[in-house]
């Protein structure tokens, strides 16, 4: 079972389907497209680092595709999950090169990125040297065996010291949706 209600479930087909009917399947989404969809379904998204990565995790069958039953898992996932699952999510997002660990240019990449989707949503701003300082705590903080990467365990530990960079932890879009719907 999904987290999202009957109506979302149905906006989100809705969504899906407009965006999808641009592909060349025409039933599923490619990477292009998936700032879109979010977008259309009220996700707070943008190009680049972030939403490519979350589009590589989204596609389970690492087909290049995103059809819509992985795109419902995936948002369940980023929007409703356990702290846990956002967690193990988010690691799957940085780690770029699928190595199982996380360079600090892979945190810098990747955060930055999320960090204008954040800024985008939240209308706030991070500078390039608290960035670059965010990075460096972290590492110094966290990468306990001093290889220069994050280790799972490593990234959840830092994770739990810094809850920014998990994504979505505080669920902004559901916010956003409760306070417009008690405004109707």
């Amino acid at each position: 079972t999904v987290p999202f209600s009957k109506h979302e479930l149905t906006v989100f087909w809705q969504e899906f389907r407009k965006v999808a009917a641009k592909s060349p399947s025409g039933n599923t989404i490619t990477k292009n497209h998936l700032a879109e969809l979010f977008q259309a379904c009220h996700v707070p998204a943008e190009t680049g680092a972030y939403i490519g990565r979350l589009f590589d995790v989204f596609d389970v069958s690492k087909d290049g595709q995103v059809d819509f039953r992985e795109f419902v898992v995936g948002l369940a996932q980023l929007i409703h999950g356990s702290v846990e699952q956002k967690i193990k999510l988010s690691f799957k997002i940085y780690d770029e090169d699928q190595n199982g660990t996380i360079s600090k240019e892979e945190l810098r990449h990747v955060f930055a990125s999320m960090c204008r989707t954040m800024n985008f949503a939240q209308s706030t701003t991070v500078s390039e040297d608290d960035l670059m300082g965010l990075v460096q705590d972290v590492f110094v903080e966290n990468d306990l065996d001093h290889d220069g990467r994050l280790n799972y365990k490593e990234f959840v530990r830092a994770a739990k010291n810094h809850p920014e960079l998990v994504p979505y932890l505080s669920s902004p879009s559901r916010q956003r949706s409760q306070s417009s719907n008690s405004s109707s």
